[in-house]
């Protein structure tokens, strides 16, 4: 639906926003080869009858394992939060090897 599109536009924009400014600090990178392979994805996949998951990873520094989106002072995670909620999803965060925003949500609308 046109509502599920915006708040996966919202949290796309502000999910690479974050993985631009913050992923690969000057002082990690220099400690990283000439050939690493610094990367940014998004994937969008279908799981099941309505159901979608939007994943946004980076391979760079990594977020910290104790950030909880729902109580985050970050505006820009705030807004992922709020559009999650409007999707009635979920997000699942991981700072392993990177940082990476797992979003599950139903597209209700397109049963309509």
């Amino acid at each position: 639906s046109l509502d599920s599109a915006i708040s996966c536009g919202l949290i796309v924009n502000e999910l690479m926003t974050n993985a631009y400014k913050y992923a690969f600090p000057p002082e990690w990178v220099k400690h990283k080869p000439d050939d690493y392979p610094f990367a940014i994805e998004i994937k969008m996949e279908h799981a099941a009858d309505n159901a979608y998951i939007l994943c946004i990873r980076d391979n760079g520094v990594g977020i910290s394992e104790y950030i909880d989106i729902a109580t985050s002072d970050s505006l820009g995670l705030k807004i992922v939060n709020s559009m999650v909620q409007q999707l009635s999803g979920s997000v699942e965060v991981s700072g392993k090897n990177g940082t990476q925003f797992k979003i599950i949500f139903n597209d209700q609308l397109r049963e309509a």
